[in-house]
């Protein structure tokens, strides 16, 4: 027995870094004292992320972004607004860059 739900996918990927960098340097100004604070009374040590090393894992499909195009494209001026923001998250597929 492999201790995975039935419903749990044979093939998972690892799981990926999803905060843009402003959000994880905010994130690590706030927890760092909390780190200290472990190691100092507990012993227990946390290393700090490497956030220069950090790629953004927030994406989605090509697909995905034209289902949410789609769905939007009624709110105009503010739908076109979101698609504007929402493409620096699209991965393009091998086939469409080149």
């Amino acid at each position: 027995m492999s201790g995975r739900s039935p419903r749990e996918p044979e093939s998972i990927a690892p799981s990926r870094f999803i905060f843009g960098e402003d959000a994880a340097r905010a994130a690590e100004r706030e927890f760092s004292s909390d780190r200290d604070f472990l190691h100092k009374k507990f012993g227990i040590c946390l290393p700090a992320p490497n956030l220069n090393d950090k790629e953004n894992g927030f994406w989605i499909g090509e697909a995905e972004y034209a289902d949410i195009a789609d769905a939007i494209s009624d709110l105009n001026p503010e739908g076109a607004e979101i698609c504007e923001c929402l493409r620096k998250y699209v991965l393009l597929s091998p086939s469409s860059s080149q």
